[in-house]
């Protein structure tokens, strides 16, 4: 393993902000052309998915829908959010094949650039959310500045797993199918519509499930509530191994991404 390269090549890429800044900037924009609206549809389209199930959801439950859709909405943008991490990270090297076949460039930009889109899209998602939420009358308070510290952790841990996973799905083809169908019934097992709190004195349980986390890493936050202390505590213990794990990956199998493509 060359560690030193492995360096080298995170380090010149972080130096070189302007090429994958750019790149995803030009990636985000070509999804949206010639359309009059752009990104904001995705926020539009979330509006109208999260209101309706909110409104079915609080009709049968019984419940305020001012109570279900700030934790619902908050929940699916972060879902939306992790889950592009591991459905794009399965295909960020395949994806640029020409790019790296033709240019002498570092590997970790195109992690980089996958970041970028991927918090680009939350931003708009975090600006309706917000809309929502003063239209509600839940107003912001301290506690959402949790929400940066917790931002840069789970963009560590993030493109960490975006980097195993483009490895391994560029080495192993029938791994990206395989992951996209295990992500498709997903956000079943996550809390998003529904609350820890609901597995009583085993809530502890539910965070055997990493998006879990995270989840909820990012949602108290948005929500106005504090981090607990086993949240953090696990979601800085994941980061760490992932990042470890990741690091060695890329330091073994970095040069042969390009025969693997």
């Amino acid at each position: 393993m060359n560690y030193t390269l492995a360096v080298k090549d995170i380090i010149n890429s972080v130096k070189k902000w302007r090429v994958w800044y750019n790149l995803a900037l030009y990636d985000t924009k070509a999804k949206y052309q010639r359309t009059k609206l752009g990104p904001i549809w995705i926020v539009l389209v979330n509006l109208i998915f999260v209101g309706g199930i909110s409104l079915v959801w609080s009709i049968i439950q019984h419940a305020d829908i001012r109570s279900i859709l700030p934790r619902f909405f908050s929940g699916f943008i972060v879902w939306q959010f992790l889950s592009s991490f591991v459905l794009e990270g399965c295909e960020v090297f395949t994806v640029e094949k020409k790019i790296i076949f033709n240019i002498p460039i570092e590997k970790f930009t195109f992690l980089l650039k996958n970041a970028v889109i991927q918090s680009v899209i939350l931003l708009h998602n975090l600006a309706g959310f917000f809309i929502v939420m003063t239209l509600m009358g839940n107003w912001p308070n301290f506690y959402m500045l949790l929400f940066i510290p917790a931002l840069i952790l789970t963009l560590i841990a993030a493109i960490g797993i975006s980097l195993i996973l483009s490895f391994i799905a560029a080495r192993f083809r029938d791994i990206s199918p395989l992951i996209k169908s295990l992500m498709s019934v997903g956000m079943l097992v996550t809390p998003v519509l529904w609350d820890a709190s609901q597995f009583g004195t085993k809530y502890y349980l539910v965070y055997i499930n990493p998006f879990a986390i995270f989840l909820d890493l990012l949602r108290k936050p948005l929500l106005g509530q504090p981090i607990g202390m086993l949240e953090l505590s696990l979601a800085l213990m994941l980061t760490f191994v992932i990042s470890g794990v990741a690091f060695m990956l890329f330091s073994r199998f970095r040069h042969r991404i390009i025969y693997w493509i």
